[in-house]
């Protein structure tokens, strides 16, 4: 049997989701194409509940990321509370060193 681990998504993941929505949004004119994005993006942070570990490491070590379309979801997992926390969700486009902080605590 596998490890589920418990999937936690900070605030400013959140904020990053709710604005890349809106960009969509803007971009296509359609609020239908930003929703079925936004809860594709969710379905995609659901799936860390088991192997967490497979996806490859962000440029910062101690996370990793999957890629969705053209957008990187970086998370950070911790096997000893058995947690995933998903940090940021940020354009593949962008210099990843100029994203800024992952975590505000």
């Amino acid at each position: 049997m596998h490890r589920r681990y418990l999937v936690v998504i900070k605030p400013q993941a959140i904020a990053d989701i709710e604005d890349a929505a809106a960009f969509i949004e803007e971009q296509s004119g359609d609020s239908c194409v930003a929703d079925l994005w936004e809860t594709a993006a969710y379905e995609q942070i659901k799936h860390l509940e088991t192997f967490p570990n497979s996806y490859p490491r962000f440029s910062r070590r101690k996370y990793r990321h999957i890629t969705y379309g053209r957008y990187l979801i970086v998370y950070r997992v911790d096997d000893v509370e058995l947690k995933v926390v998903v940090c940021r969700v940020v354009s593949a486009w962008r210099d990843r060193q100029r994203i800024g902080p992952m975590e505000s605590d």
